[in-house]
């Protein structure tokens, strides 16, 4: 049976024709099966009649309707008007559901905390100020575990003061708690929020400096805290903890459960059957018992040799807050694989976050698919998997030079890390109206073997999410790709889907049509991805459309020449030099780019282009140059000034510079930002510049808007939500939906403020 055939027990796709009598069916059998053909166009309606009165039944319960429904259920027990998220943001269906039971719970804590974390999509905590107060003690209600004095020797809990689980007492503090400022006081209650999420990966090769047994867990040896990865509160009435939340692991909280594990006194919180990080060595089956794990802190490791342990049970030495992973003397591992969870904003370049509505649509109107697999781990895998990702693609080049018109899939389906070369003769090629896809994804459990189809699969109607489970990985490549298209008039393309890749990618000389960058991450840095220039005598790449969807990219180097340049919810960083471009036409920057598309994503670098086609929602942190102002659309976006970019609507700090003017003129109508007093306007321009919680790539807070960004800019964009790579979060929208709620399940005389822990 094909990968694609129905199994056995599935239903007959001629429910209705098999309802006739035989007699019926025999004679129609010998006159051609006219009937049942008929029967077939019914069949098709009474099955979508069918769908839809599922569909409607469905849609009777919160748990089971569709998102449009949500609303409408929650109109009916008069849920307050609230903003939902959009695809891939948070939905409001949890609160809807919880909204009886947190009614009858309402004034307490713990529904404050359920309805701020069901309203907005973050993790969140809720603490009484009040009981944090340093006060004269009743002797009738001594509380002991409240002193009044913090003591010194106490690290571990010195490390969680002024956080969201701070069990030290505090002065009272009379500025208001509502304005986010003050927070110690008998009234006050803090809602103490997550924004960076925690996403888990299974198996990831560490990255090995050196024969001293130094290892870091980002796969490019980067320096990135651990995350936990959270587990779900018991009930409705549960506070969250630290194991509840997607913050940064703690060395003394897990070497303080550690050592109690060795001990024989274990307090399992961390390292129960679901421990925050796992380690296997060899490519064992089983992972390291976390008693064979030390947690130390190690700074300074340059140039230093393999520690000696006095526990020679010891098999691995955990830095969590560095991730860093270091082995002691004597061991002979040679392969070290970690699965662990890293922090980060949203679903925005390479990570094992879920991929499958981006696989729609990929394989065209290919009647056939090649398929190739690629795993660290091959000989455990069925079917066509290779070892290494180069042999993949040598694989499909000869496919590819024989065949015409059909479409590729080469599946990673692991996180494991391929240092390889993919250039020169070992780079992609194409021809014909071919298209490759490389994918990192595993084969669904419901599709068959596919040992009888060394060469090729039925195409799965359209849609490779039928075959391949695009989450859950994030496999890395350690080398550069070239890809080059023979002259077809653009009818080839290149699809590559969940990739982190360290080196660059070179469009060569040809005809490639288009190159899509989805879900991926190429190293931010100068020159990452290239396009052939066009010589004089040819029209290289002329038909090439080059798109980033929800990528992380270095800078682009894509001549006028190409037909276009689209980029969307994606973060173009050219690094930290002074002057770098982020999009031009050559490396220098001295010629223009090809047409160029930006919408919802941060641009960090200079950009020139001949024609800006359209800026809507996004940010450029430096200056941009159009060539064709008469041309195209900037809108929604922030513009440095000295930009020289087509027609702009709403677009900062222009608008501030308008608004404050109006303000001060005595006929607004009138006014203009030129009328503005000279110092005036250099504090305008100053305050709307972006600020970001870090400009260090691998760092959790990447490219986020900080807090302290100017508020025209974290609510500038169309829809009320942040300019930016991560418009799509809707963040300001989450924080609206909180403050509307909290008047409802507030007890009268208390006042709530909103603390963001990240």
């Amino acid at each position: 049976m094909s990968a694609f055939e129905t199994a056995p027990d599935a239903p007959s796709a001629h429910r209705l024709y098999e309802l006739l009598p035989s007699v019926y069916r025999v004679r129609d059998s010998e006159q051609g099966l006219a009937l049942r053909a008929l029967f077939g166009i019914l069949e098709t309606q009474y099955a979508a009649l069918e769908q839809d009165i599922e569909a409607l039944y469905e849609d009777w319960f919160i748990e089971t309707c569709a998102e449009w429904v949500v609303p409408y259920i929650g109109d009916l027990l008069r849920v307050p008007g609230l903003h939902a998220g959009g695809v891939g943001s948070f939905s409001l269906r949890a609160y809807v559901g919880n909204v009886l039971g947190s009614r009858r719970r309402k004034g307490t804590a713990a529904v404050l905390e359920q309805m701020a974390g069901d309203v907005s999509g973050w993790r969140a905590r809720v603490v009484e100020f009040g009981l944090q107060l340093a006060a004269t003690q009743h002797m009738n209600h001594v509380r002991r575990a409240r002193p009044a004095f913090a003591s010194v020797r106490a690290a571990d809990a010195l490390a969680l003061l002024d956080g969201p689980f701070d069990a030290t007492c505090h002065t009272a503090e009379v500025r208001h708690a509502d304005s986010g400022r003050g927070r110690h006081n008998l009234p006050h209650i803090g809602v103490f929020l997550w924004r960076l999420q925690s996403y888990e990966v299974e198996r990831g090769a560490a990255f090995a400096l050196g024969s001293a047994g130094r290892h870091t867990f980002h796969p490019l040896g980067l320096e990135t805290p651990l995350f936990n990865n959270p587990r779900p509160e018991p009930d409705i009435t549960h506070l969250a903890g630290e194991r509840n939340v997607p913050g940064p692991l703690r060395r003394r909280r897990l070497y303080r459960e550690l050592e109690a594990l060795r001990a024989g006194t274990p307090q399992p919180e961390f390292f129960d059957e679901q421990p925050p990080f796992r380690v296997f060595l060899d490519g064992a089956a089983s992972p390291l018992e976390p008693r064979a794990i030390a947690i130390c802190d190690l700074e300074g490791w340059e140039g230093w040799t393999a520690p000696r342990v006095a526990d020679a049970s010891i098999a691995a030495i955990v830095d969590p807050e560095r991730g860093r992973l270091a082995l002691p003397a004597g061991s002979t591992a040679s392969r070290v694989e970690l699965s662990y969870a890293y922090g980060f904003s949203g679903d925005v370049g390479g990570g094992p976050y879920n991929r499958n509505d981006s696989l729609a649509g990929l394989l065209g109107e290919a009647s056939t698919v090649w398929w190739r697999g690629v795993s660290a781990s091959s000989g455990t895998a069925s079917g066509p998997v290779y070892a290494r990702l180069a042999d993949a693609v040598h694989a499909w080049n000869e496919w590819n030079d024989a065949n015409d018109g059909q479409a590729g899939v080469i599946a990673l389906l692991d996180s494991a890390t391929y240092t390889e070369e993919l250039t020169a003769a070992s780079g992609v090629r194409l021809r014909g109206k071919n298209r490759l896809i490389i994918v990192a994804a595993r084969l669904r459990s419901s599709v068959s073997t596919l040992e009888g189809y060394p060469d090729h699969i039925p195409a799965p109607a359209s849609d490779l999410s039928r075959l391949l489970d695009a989450d859950g990985l994030r496999p890395c490549l350690r080398g550069n790709v070239s890809v080059q298209a023979q002259f077809s008039e653009g009818g080839t393309s290149l699809h590559v889907n969940g990739l982190l890749v360290e080196g660059r990618v070179d469009v060569l000389a040809g005809d490639l049509g288009a190159l899509e960058l989805a879900h991926c991450t190429v190293v931010p840095g100068p020159e990452k991805i290239t396009v052939s220039a066009a010589p004089a005598t040819e029209n290289d790449n002329a038909h090439l459309s080059l798109r980033l969807e929800r990528s992380i990219s270095g800078a682009l180097v894509v001549p006028e020449t190409a037909r276009e340049l689209r980029i969307a919810d994606s973060v173009v960083d050219a690094g930290a030099g002074a002057g770098a471009y982020a999009i031009s036409g050559n490396a220098s920057g001295t010629q223009h780019a090809a047409p160029v598309y930006v919408e919802r994503s941060t641009v960090r670098g200079r950009m020139r282009a001949k024609t800006l086609e359209l800026a809507s929602e996004s940010i450029f942190t430096d200056e941009v140059r159009a060539t064709r102002l008469q041309a195209g659309c900037a809108r929604y976006c922030y513009l440095p000034e000295g930009s020289q970019a087509p027609h702009g609507f709403r677009c900062q700090p222009d608008l501030a510079l308008l608004t404050r003017a109006r303000e001060l003129s005595a006929e607004p109508s009138l006014a203009s930002a030129a009328d503005l007093p000279a110092g005036e306007a250099d504090r305008i321009v100053a305050r709307m510049r972006p600020v970001f919680t870090s400009l260090d790539y691998g760092d959790p807070g990447y490219m986020q808007l900080a807090r302290a960004c100017a508020p025209e800019l974290r609510t500038g964009a169309e829809d009320g939500s942040e300019m930016g790579a991560f418009s799509h979060l809707r963040q300001p929208q989450r924080e609206a939906n909180i403050r509307q709620c909290l008047g409802e399940y507030l007890r009268f005389g208390l006042e709530a403020g909103i603390f963001f822990v990240n």
